[in-house]
């Protein structure tokens, strides 16, 4: 049986959301129904994927056996509040900052997991959080990409904060990139490179079981070109702004 899958708000992240399950084989694939908030968003993704622009949120909470909730969280409560949710129905929060417990108040007796998510979702390959742990949210959820599933809520918005990460290191990607082609190498080529390099090292990380202290020290042995260029990185306290990036949003977060 097809699931059919409501959209709340859609925006960048719901839309790259959207993009990845319809990638999802037939028979797998679920029936979209849209929020008419951002229009020419989803009137793009109607004509693109064959999802339904519904004329307002109740008639897409009443077509859909799971919701996905993404407005900005200002909006949320008065977007939410007063619609048909029914028993047996999931709502799966993507608003950063928001607790189960406020979303479940808006959207009883409907059910609320909390998920993080990243764009990459688009191409299944996300990193996603989800709380707390739901077969039925899993298993949407693994349609985007691998699946950290946490019991704890204060964990939960602890692991979060690396969906900023996602958006930095493509940042440093970036950098990297331009340096590369700076010293020569052409455009394409050092994009395709470097990103195939921070794709290897991730798939490393999570193939090898060594501890990555342990890789790290192995290519970068005294004298090495990779042990030098990370004397001179730690000599400069390289990770010091990273860490500092990430207290601050984990304060955000803290309210």
């Amino acid at each position: 049986m097809t699931v059919t899958l409501g959209i709340l708000g859609v925006g960048h992240m719901t839309g790259a959301m959207v993009e990845g399950w319809a990638r999802l084989p037939e028979g797998e694939r679920p029936r979209f129904f849209l929020s008419p908030r951002n229009a020419e968003r989803a009137a793009a993704l109607a004509a693109a994927l064959g999802a339904e622009v519904m004329e307002s949120n109740a008639a897409v909470v009443e077509a859909s056996d799971i919701v996905v909730l993404g407005v900005r969280p200002w909006q949320a409560e008065e977007a939410f509040k007063g619609l048909p949710w029914r028993e047996g129905q999931l709502a799966l929060s993507v608003i950063a900052g928001i607790k189960q417990a406020v979303l479940a108040d808006w959207v009883a007796p409907a059910k609320v997991v909390r998920a993080m998510p990243v764009t990459a979702c688009a191409f299944g390959e996300s990193a996603n959080a989800l709380y707390p742990a739901d077969p039925e949210a899993k298993a949407l959820m693994e349609g985007l990409g691998a699946v950290s599933e946490l019991d704890d809520e204060s964990a939960f918005d602890r692991l979060a904060v690396h969906g900023c990460t996602y958006g930095w290191l493509l940042s440093l990607l970036e950098d990297i990139t331009q340096w590369s082609i700076e010293a020569g190498i052409p455009p394409e080529a050092a994009r395709r490179h470097v990103a195939q390099t921070f794709r290897a090292a991730g798939t490393t990380a999570l193939e090898d079981p060594s501890p990555v202290s342990d890789l790290v020290d192995e290519l970068g042995s005294p004298g090495s070109f990779t042990g030098k260029g990370l004397e001179t990185l730690r000599g400069q306290d390289y990770f010091g702004p990273w860490r500092a990036a990430l207290d601050r949003i984990r304060q955000e977060y803290d309210g």
